[in-house]
């Protein structure tokens, strides 16, 4: 690979890099997780470790299915009372 592929290739990176940065900076719901992603992408073009102090949220898949569940109930219950109008 030439000097100059390689160059292309990391301006390509960095700009990809930059973009996520962007993108999660002006991100209308700002998360952990989202501030992660951009301080990762910073830090990657800066050289620092910033987005070693950003927490992320532990993924909760058995709460989302219990909500859901919840919901189902919730909703056949309107259902039941509906029926009996």
């Amino acid at each position: 690979m030439s000097h100059e592929s390689i160059m292309a290739e990391v301006a390509e990176l960095r700009d990809a890099l930059d973009h996520i940065a962007r993108v999660a900076r002006n991100s209308r719901q700002q998360t952990r997780r989202v501030r992660w992603i951009q301080l990762r992408a910073e830090g990657a073009l800066n050289g620092t470790d910033e987005w070693r102090t950003v927490e992320l949220p532990r993924k909760d898949d058995n709460r989302r299915a219990v909500l859901r569940e919840r919901v189902d109930e919730l909703e056949s219950q309107v259902a039941e009372l509906e029926m009996r109008k």
